[in-house]
């Protein structure tokens, strides 16, 4: 090729464009708590992950760290539609089986990413998804085949194969943290 002024233009324009659109991605520990601290405490939380997870395109996802109930998605932070699209797929798209921490809306529209696993409580076992979002800060959402009642920013029951309820909702004691979900050994109450 040519060198002459108007490929120098074409060139430097092209790869101004490309820097333009180059983003740094940057890992986040992405930090949640499943907690238990009321008149009806649950013995013992458990989460463990399953490998299964998505996460908006170009982002990465270096590890899912749990211990009990705490769990660090150590993860990039993009909003996506088909990341809430998956998760609300893999939920049968009912709002009855999420439940969106500090969120108005009865599904997620945008995700950073989701993970499965198990959520064993008092030995009770219930394949949990358990995703990220953001609207004016980043929130959670918590959904499950074995939830009814969801409700934005409420409460979501999950019965257990022997028909035991349990009640998970926003803490209570933290109403403006969204990282944590407390438990309780009992149905939610309206």
């Amino acid at each position: 090729m040519k060198c002459n002024s108007k490929n120098i233009l074409f060139l430097s324009t092209l790869l101004s464009s490309f820097a333009m659109n180059t983003h740094a991605v940057t890992v986040h520990d992405n930090k949640f708590n499943f907690y238990s601290d009321s008149i009806n405490p649950v013995q013992s939380i458990n989460f463990t992950y399953s490998d299964q997870y998505d996460i908006t395109g170009g982002q990465p996802l270096d590890g899912v760290y749990v211990s009990g109930g705490y769990v660090d998605v150590k993860a990039g932070r993009k909003g996506s539609q088909p990341v809430a699209n998956s998760f609300n797929g893999n939920l049968q798209n009912m709002d009855a089986h999420m439940l969106g921490l500090e969120s108005a809306s009865s599904k997620p529209y945008t995700l950073n990413f989701w993970i499965k696993g198990i959520l064993t409580i008092n030995g009770d076992s219930f394949p949990v998804y358990l995703a990220q979002g953001h609207n004016t800060k980043n929130n959670w959402w918590i959904g499950s085949l074995s939830g009814s009642d969801g409700k934005p920013s409420k409460h979501m029951n999950l019965t257990s194969d022997n028909g035991h309820v349990y009640c998970i909702e926003q803490d209570p004691n933290h109403p403006d943290a969204t990282d944590y979900a407390f438990i309780e050994d009992a149905k939610c109450s309206e």
